[in-house]
């Protein structure tokens, strides 16, 4: 007995048949990659918006309450009477003078309290030419004295 063999016919239906069913399926799974892949970048577009206007508000609230710390800070008569004193002669005579030590531990007392009020780790003055001639804690030589 001869094996049976589809005829041609029968061939060439299951071909189309195949073609035609898998075609649909992969033209919609290709049309919803596509789909997917476009909601998906959006959403991540603003997640990241998201939080970058949360950092961006972060930051800002930050720099908001330094300068109000600033602005307290600063009022201090004190300061306002010592700060020009402190630089013209840290710029003139040096850290080490009698002069610039007396007026450095008059404003001591005021800018430790400051810190520990502020919870702050030192405060600086800097000069106009970028000179740092004050540091409350003198701990940190690597920056006093510097440009």
């Amino acid at each position: 007995m001869k094996p049976t063999h589809p005829s041609p016919i029968y061939k060439q239906f299951i071909f189309w048949f195949l073609l035609a069913s898998t075609l649909p399926i992969a033209l919609l799974s290709f049309l919803a990659y596509q789909s997917a892949g476009s909601i998906l970048e959006t959403e991540i577009k603003a997640f990241f918006n998201v939080i970058a206007n949360k950092q961006t508000q972060i930051i800002d609230n930050y720099l908001k309450e330094r300068k109000a710390d600033n602005n307290v800070i600063t009022s201090s008569q004190i300061l306002k009477e010592s700060f020009p004193k402190l630089e013209k002669e840290f710029l003139t005579n040096g850290p080490d003078s009698t002069h610039y030590l007396d007026y450095r531990n008059k404003v001591l007392p005021y800018l430790k309290n400051v810190i520990t009020h502020y919870n702050y780790t030192n405060v600086h003055f800097i000069s106009s030419n970028g000179t740092i001639f004050y540091s409350a804690t003198i701990s940190n030589k690597t920056l006093f004295g510097k440009n």
